[in-house]
């Protein structure tokens, strides 16, 4: 609606991204509608339940991993085509620093954005020659249904308050507060990485992002002017 109100074009297409017919029938639906792709933004993901490693089934392990990292795959598969048709397309997956590190008793979500950023990195590489740029959005706790599930489960677990289940878990994050949905937002829209204030949970170039990048939201670092994300293992600080 907001995108309508804008005067854009908003329309839903729907797909099931454990499914790699699904996803080829969506994106042939997209590519019948609009004839190419501009950015494709992957974003699906479920937040696993807290238990230790040896406790998961295969079965459970697959379930996320289907959904988490094997859904990213499938989508840029068959929006590849549609991407290659435009100028400068751009593959943003939103990873999260559970791609950069490691959380305990989440070991099937951890190990599913680690494969994200893997990807990302690799993908980066494949698709350069093409001109498509692949980067990664890496946000730490953010306000979304994920940390409300989790949350709910602390307070389950443990006893604790919601206020103090959300204290802890924002506590990780170097501001001391949850991410809003709107800085991850910021991070992804083109151009719209120098917009967010100095400072926020954001690491950006304030031109292009460079390929194959990490961008961490729960680092407290920036990029300045003229600097550039390079494909490495982690992320520095950089003025």
């Amino acid at each position: 609606e907001a995108i309508r109100a804008a005067g854009g074009v908003a329309e839903g297409f729907r797909g099931d991204v454990t499914s790699e017919e699904a996803m080829e029938a969506a994106l042939k639906q997209v590519g019948a509608r609009f004839g190419k792709l501009n950015v494709l933004v992957n974003n699906a993901g479920i937040l696993s339940p807290r238990k230790a490693w040896n406790a998961w089934t295969q079965d459970e392990i697959r379930k996320f991993v289907d959904i988490n990292f094997f859904g990213y795959w499938i989508t840029a598969k068959y929006a590849y085509p549609l991407l290659k048709k435009v100028e400068n397309p751009r593959i943003v997956n939103i990873a999260s620093t559970a791609g950069q590190r490691g959380y305990a008793y989440v070991s099937a979500y951890v190990a599913a954005k680690h494969g994200v950023i893997g990807l990302t990195r690799s993908l980066a590489l494949e698709t350069a020659g093409k001109g498509v740029t692949v980067n990664a959005v890496c946000p730490g706790y953010t306000e979304t249904d994920i940390v409300r599930d989790a949350v709910a489960n602390i307070v389950a677990k443990t006893g604790r308050t919601e206020d103090q289940a959300r204290a802890e878990l924002a506590a990780r994050n170097p501001q001391k507060r949850l991410v809003r949905p709107d800085e991850v937002a910021d991070a992804v829209r083109p151009g719209g990485v120098q917009h967010v204030p100095r400072g926020d949970h954001v690491v950006g170039d304030e031109r292009r992002l460079a390929q194959g990048a990490d961008l961490g939201m729960a680092h407290h670092q920036h990029v300045g002017a003229g600097q550039r994300l390079l494909p490495r293992a982690g992320l520095r600080q950089v003025g």
